[in-house]
This record gives structure tokens, sequence and C-alpha cells, in this order.
């Protein structure tokens, strides 16, 4: 558990302040579980990926303008929060099993349902190839865009 931090294209004052500043977003956060929070500075400001448990939120992706990193976590954050707890208990994590139709290699594409829930067709990435492939995926994954590939 903890927080796995990534920094690229600043310098190593500026990497200091990102880092004091992504610590003091997570708060209390961090200590539920893993998250990994990729930054990268980029035309003076930082682009930011957020990984949070599986609980928290997946593949959150924004810009924050210099001097305001902290303050964009922060609402970044309280605006990706998780549904109510009534809602979490019915959900249920779904891997679904995938072939590119590319390059034929196997991935998994993952996301939360409510049992009995619709689904819809979204793009999915192949992360062996990137070739874009047609999966089915909750609607309500789909429609957050809530959802991931990864290697099977």
């Amino acid at each position: 558990m903890g927080l796995k931090l990534l920094l690229a294209g600043c310098s190593k004052a500026e990497r200091e302040h990102a880092e004091a500043a992504v610590r003091q977003a997570l708060g209390d956060r961090a200590e539920g579980g893993a998250w990994t929070v990729s930054l990268v500075k980029v035309a003076g400001q930082w682009s930011v990926t957020v990984d949070g448990p599986s609980s928290g939120p997946r593949a959150l992706t924004f810009v924050a303008p210099p001097g305001r990193l902290r303050e964009a976590l922060t609402e970044a954050l309280d605006a990706a929060a998780p549904p109510p707890r009534a809602l979490q208990a019915r959900s249920a994590e779904n891997r679904n099993a995938c072939q590119c139709g590319k390059c034929g290699s196997a991935f998994l594409v993952s996301y939360e349902a409510v049992p009995g829930e619709g689904e819809e067709s979204v793009p999915v990435a192949c992360p062996h190839c990137w070739q874009v492939n047609h999966v089915l995926v909750a609607e309500s994954a789909a429609e957050a865009r809530d959802y991931r590939a990864e290697k099977a």
C-alpha cells in the first residue's frame, strides 16, 4: 500500500514541490490502498494521471496549470469520488477476456458493473500493439469511461 509517484520533465526543485503537493492533495486517502500518480511537465503545465486503489479512481487524467497542482488534484479526486456505499455493495469487478483483431494477442478488460446492467460497445486499445478494438462493458463503465485493458 502507499503512494507510487512518477515524475518527468521537471527540475529537482519542481520535483520536491510536486511531491509535496500530491501528498497534501491525497491526504488520508493514501492510507486506503495503493495509489500511482504520474506527473509529466509539458509546456509549463503538469499532465497528471492518477490510479487509485480498487475503490478509487482509475486512469483519471487531467492537466494542472503551474502553481495549482495540489488544488487541481484535490478537485479532480473530489469529482471522481466513488459511488455511494449502497451501489458499491451491489457492484462487482468484471474481467472480460478479449483477443486483438490485429495481433491476435489475449488481453483483459476490467470494469465494475451492477448485476443485470446492460452493456455497451467501447473502443479499447490492445495493450500489446495499441490497435483499437471494440468490446462490451457495462453501460455505467462505458458512460464514465471507467474501464482498463491489461495484458493477459
